[in-house]
């Protein structure tokens, strides 16, 4: 082999490994960008619509964000797009072209936190879902209590002819919120995490009833010989508390009428472990 081919061979191999790199690193950037979120397939058979669907004192009492970000410690929150080829607005149905989540459109995100979408641009076609993801770290720049996020959104209809610019949910749904409650590392939600997990378990349902200011704890389980429930401000102080004696099963109801305008917690107790919810009261 002659020294020309060998130079050629070098030069050949230095061009391919730097293509190669440069490949793999729009990968991982393609990837990065789409992989972000993954829009629930729970929500695929759904009506039109960004879910969780948002808080509503009438319309969605059990709607909004059922999370807490603790200042200090890693968050994530995904939200999911479902569109259809229209969209309802003032009582009118308009062919949906698509909808954007602008440039900074998260308002009232806590230091620390940012966004990404899927697709990476946050712009969603018609009949296709997305996603959205706050994800981060909140510092201590943040004052505890509820942010009330919003989403900057163009919706585009009639193939162009008209786009409006507005907040979600409040354009969509009157009145609706998506609250994040953020607490110190201190409070004592944050540091029993575990004992506010799923409203939901195998033997006990718990729901707040807005119109009636109560709360309900259904019980499925005739085991259970005893049932503990409390509610909680945001600073971990109990306002209230009810013991359940054997049998605990049925429907037991705690007033909640007392309480001021704010975010709470329902904490129920059970030999067989822990339930929590968390509700917002509006006044």
């Amino acid at each position: 082999m002659s020294l020309f081919s060998i130079k050629i061979n070098k030069l050949m191999f230095r061009k391919i490994l730097l293509l190669g790199i440069l490949i793999h690193f729009t990968g991982l950037m393609f990837l990065n960008g789409q992989d972000i979120c993954v829009p629930s397939e729970t929500y695929a058979d759904s009506s039109a619509g960004v879910y969780p669907l948002p808080y509503h004192e009438v319309l969605f009492p059990d709607g909004g964000i059922h999370d807490t970000v603790c200042v200090g410690s890693p968050f994530e929150y995904t939200f999911t797009a479902v569109l259809e080829d229209s969209i309802a607005w003032m009582g009118f149905s308009f062919k949906l072209n698509s909808l954007e989540i602008l440039p900074n459109g998260v308002l009232n995100l806590p230091a620390g936190l940012q966004y990404g979408c899927n697709p990476p641009n946050c712009v969603f076609q018609a009949n296709t879902m997305g996603c959205l993801k706050i994800y981060g770290t909140a510092t201590e720049a943040n004052d505890p209590g509820l942010y009330d996020l919003q989403l900057r959104a163009k919706i585009v209809v009639a193939n162009g002819l008209i786009s409006v610019i507005d907040t979600l949910p409040e354009l969509l749904v009157p009145g609706s919120h998506y609250y994040l409650p953020v607490e110190p590392a201190t409070s004592s939600h944050c540091q029993t995490s575990n004992l506010f997990g799923q409203p939901l378990t195998e033997f006990l349902e718990m729901k707040y009833q807005p119109a009636l200011e109560r709360i309900s704890v259904n019980v499925a389980d005739n085991q259970i010989p005893w049932m503990e429930t409390e509610i909680i401000d945001m600073t971990g102080k109990v306002l209230l508390k009810q013991n359940i004696s054997y049998p605990a099963q049925g429907m037991n109801i705690l007033d909640v009428s007392g309480l001021s305008q704010g975010l709470y917690f329902c904490r129920t107790r059970t030999p067989n472990g822990y339930s929590g919810l968390k509700f917002v009261v509006m006044k």
